[in-house]
């Protein structure tokens, strides 16, 4: 209510704070398909919506619908699908890096990139399987919240020979999981076998919504699987405890098939990064604690606004730590946040425009903090 007196008028403001946080699993699936949409990417909520847009297996290789239908069956809740081409023409397997750009720029709710017709890559082709893999980690680069979930040449040995060799940049930004799997579904009255891919992507899902983007996606059981490709125990050396490692997927007797690792690319034992649920919580809260930010963008830089912006952010790392998400019994063992003249900012900063905030969570381990600095530019641009 407002306060009346003789000429002054006063009425408490108010200032609306999001309660939805960002979509921390949806995928972008990219492949080549038997109708190619005119407007891309699409997104599907169901298989059936997928077969009315881009069509059924053809006589093509149709690894991205076999991959798809694989994801719905495995509880997958929707995604985008991108088309590179029809199977009338398939291309060279390769990807249009700028196209693909501008299609996840567009779509900011985009999380999770996985490229299943990558397959169709002879396992020979190792240097060409690196290209891809880095074109995926490179792709993540766009803005906060990506992470790519790759495919592995076929055989053991060509799985380790890509991975011994990869060299590649941005390792940290997605993990690449082994061996193919042999469905039900029958193709030529031969059963279909899928890239992991689909079922990776579905389980994240699964785990996001049942435990949180924290928790590991592994030891989730895969449904319309007969069974791996490869037993894992074809793949002692594909598991590296020291340096970069596939995941594996492995048969269980009476427990079935299960995702069986959850390692980034990195081959730095020592990176805060190593574990995909790791790398993927810092990005959630990265792009969560952006868009708090980015509501206050045309406020003026002063106190009142750091004021307004550190106590938002306190808030939504209060309810992610008791939710589970950050180590620490205490708050101060859990998230730091600093945002201020001489603690984050210097003058010079301030009359720039710019507002920083550092920020410390403890993903890992109590008072073991992982450092994020966010800079917004305070006349509505975008955070850095």
């Amino acid at each position: 209510m407002g306060i009346q007196q003789p000429g002054v008028s006063v009425t408490p403001g108010t200032f609306a704070v999001p309660k939805l946080a960002a979509e921390s699993a949806v995928p972008l699936f990219i492949g080549f398909t038997e109708k190619q949409p005119a407007t891309l990417p699409v997104y599907v909520t169901t298989f059936a919506e997928f077969e009315a847009q881009f069509g059924g297996p053809h006589d093509g290789n149709a690894v991205l619908y076999y991959t798809v239908r694989h994801f719905f069956d495995n509880d997958g809740q929707g995604g985008f699908v991108y088309s590179l081409s029809t199977y009338n023409a398939p291309p060279p397997v390769t990807l249009d890096i700028p196209a693909l750009s501008r299609a996840i720029e567009a779509e900011q709710s985009i999380t999770l990139l996985a490229f299943p017709d990558c397959v169709m890559v002879a396992d020979r082709e190792s240097e060409q399987w690196q290209d891809i893999w880095q074109s995926m980690l490179s792709l993540c680069q766009l803005r906060p919240g990506l992470f790519a979930v790759l495919d592995a040449p076929d055989t053991p040995q060509a799985a380790k020979q890509c991975l011994t060799s990869y060299n590649g940049t941005h390792s940290e930004w997605g993990g690449v999981w082994w061996p193919r799997l042999v469905t039900p579904y029958l193709k030529n009255d031969s059963p279909v076998t899928v890239p992991p891919s689909g079922a990776v992507l579905a389980a994240m899902q699964q785990t996001d919504s049942a435990r949180g983007v924290w928790s590991a996606p592994a030891n989730v059981s895969l449904a319309q699987v007969t069974r791996p490709a490869y037993s894992w125990l074809d793949a002692v050396d594909l598991f590296n405890p020291e340096g970069a490692s596939i995941n594996l997927i492995r048969s269980f007797p009476g427990r079935g098939t299960r995702i069986w690792g959850c390692r980034t690319l990195t081959s730095d034992n020592q990176s805060s990064f190593r574990y995909v649920q790791a790398r993927r919580l810092m990005s959630w809260c990265e792009t969560n604690i952006s868009n708090l930010g980015r509501m206050l963008v045309f406020e003026p830089n002063t106190e009142l606004t750091w004021y307004k912006l550190k106590g938002f952010t306190i808030m939504w790392l209060r309810e992610l730590w008791q939710q589970g998400g950050l180590y620490g019994e205490q708050e101060p063992q859990a998230y730091q946040v600093l945002l201020g003249l001489e603690e984050t900012m210097t003058q010079e900063d301030i009359q720039a425009g710019k507002m920083i905030m550092n920020i410390r969570l403890a993903l890992l381990a109590p008072a073991e903090f992982i450092e994020l600095s966010l800079v917004f530019m305070m006349n509505g641009e975008n955070a850095a």
